[in-house]
């Protein structure tokens, strides 16, 4: 697993990954306050009800998206509805969640939840995706639940992949499926959902 921080002081238990949290290893400073906003309910999720429906993927570049930014080269602020993850393919930016900021470098994750508020410093290049955890389809404006699983309450909101490059092919395998579906192509993307669930478990497991 890639350290990251080493210069900084010595970590606090405050700032040890807590299930159900993001990850305060990074944590720089506070960032700009937004409106708080209402957790969603939390639900337990068996593992048997696991299934990851992909609602969007797409490989970001924050250069093409001028028009999304706030003052001072700060995208908009918003509130996650669903389940996201944002792997970095390079080093560059700041990821923001829920104040928190955290420096990026190639290879790391971010993993929001419903309810955060997240944005970022540009520039940065990224694989984002969108989920359900239940197999249901998103209502519009409508959270999903915070779920409860041992597998999911493990992963901080910011980390570094172990392995970069398994991230990397399976988002880009991922995004292919999404630009050019055939038939089975949904099956496949639930797969290819709950592997990246693992992958993401696996790194989490290793901090």
């Amino acid at each position: 697993m890639k350290e990251k921080g080493q210069a900084m002081a010595e970590h606090t238990p405050a700032n040890t990954i807590q299930p159900g949290h993001h990850s305060q290893r990074f944590h720089l400073a506070k960032g700009q306050q937004t409106e708080p906003v209402p957790a969603p309910p939390q639900v337990d999720l068996a593992l048997k009800d696991l299934s990851p429906q992909i609602v969007a993927i797409s490989l970001h570049n924050s250069r093409n998206r001028k028009g999304q930014w706030a003052s001072d080269r700060k995208t908009q602020p918003r509130t996650v509805l669903l389940y996201e993850v944002e792997f970095f393919t390079h080093t560059g930016g700041i990821a923001v969640i829920d104040n928190c900021q955290y420096p990026i470098s190639r290879g790391d994750i971010r993993f929001h939840r419903p309810g955060q508020v997240v944005w970022s410093h540009v520039h940065y290049i990224c694989y984002a995706l969108r989920m359900t955890l239940d197999g249901t389809e998103p209502q519009e404006g409508c959270y999903q639940p915070l779920f409860r699983n041992p597998y999911l309450d493990l992963i901080p909101g910011f980390m570094s992949a172990s392995v970069p490059d398994q991230h990397a092919r399976l988002m880009d395998e991922m995004l292919r499926l999404s630009i050019n579906p055939q038939a089975g192509t949904d099956l496949l993307l639930k797969a290819k959902g709950l592997e990246l669930l693992h992958l993401l478990f696996k790194d989490a497991n290793q901090l």
